[in-house]
């Protein structure tokens, strides 16, 4: 390989065409996107292919990156054409929970969003390490949970939370400790 993690814009499910109301999108098939991970300062290579028949993109959103791999569309690059690809190559400077996400039409609506962990250089102390994302669906209203249906159960063991929101807004970490005092 030529160090680039490959990741593919597609439709998926019964739907089949953009107007129908069951059409997704999807990378590499899942709602949402496959994770990616990566340590702070560490070179980050997307190749990003696009086989829809739509122009895409990529926008990594909250990350501090040149602007010509920005992903916005007729601003910071031009579109991914169907058939065609584009590589995404940057160092991510901050440590943190980001995610990434189509930025032409309601792409990002049909299912085009995903995570970016970037990890600290020294490797938090906890014992589990989990990733919530919350599909927030504008149109009517409501919102459904893609990645876990409850919050884990807080117990004695030192946990972080990475939580993902998949509207327009930033994402948060929260580091829960254990409290001496209530026995949790």
């Amino acid at each position: 390989m030529d160090g680039f993690r490959v990741i593919r814009a597609r439709p998926h499910g019964p739907g089949g065409a953009p107007q129908s109301p069951t059409f997704v999108s999807t990378y590499d098939g899942t709602v949402p996107g496959p994770t990616l991970r990566i340590k702070r300062g560490e070179d980050l290579g997307v190749r990003v292919v696009n086989d829809l028949a739509e122009p895409t993109s990529v926008h990594w959103h909250g990350v501090r990156l040149p602007n010509a791999m920005d992903g916005v569309p007729g601003l910071t690059q031009a579109p991914i054409a169907p058939g065609t690809s584009f590589d995404d190559r940057f160092r991510p400077p901050d440590a943190g929970t980001f995610w990434y996400h189509a930025h032409v039409g309601a792409q990002v609506d049909r299912g085009l969003y995903a995570a970016l962990i970037v990890e600290e250089a020294q490797p938090v102390d906890v014992d589990r390490d989990p990733l919530t994302s919350t599909d927030a669906n504008r149109s009517r209203g409501s919102s459904t949970s893609t990645a876990a249906r409850r919050a884990p159960r807080v117990d004695r063991r030192r946990s972080r939370f990475r939580p993902m929101r998949s509207g327009h807004a930033s994402t948060s970490r929260i580091r829960l400790r254990p409290n001496s005092n209530s026995g949790v």
